[in-house]
């Protein structure tokens, strides 16, 4: 799964992480990420996609639900 930000216009480093296949460092990342900014609409974004590709599906919905009414 191709996993494009919406919110950038280049790769962010998780796209790549993502891309690569490096899923625990894409995981870190995001994690660190919402840390510091618990609202960011690209973290959350990517949290979604990295709870869908692990069989979290239902937790994905509410992470992209989160980005729509932070729009």
């Amino acid at each position: 799964m191709r996993a494009r930000s919406p919110f950038a216009r280049g790769f962010t480093l998780i796209e790549v992480l993502v891309a690569e296949g490096a899923m625990e460092a894409a995981r870190s990342a995001v994690d660190r990420l919402l840390r510091r900014v618990p609202t960011h609409a690209a973290g959350l974004w990517f949290d979604g996609v990295l709870l869908e590709q692990a069989g979290r599906s239902r937790e994905a919905v509410t992470r992209w639900a989160q980005v729509a009414l932070d729009a």
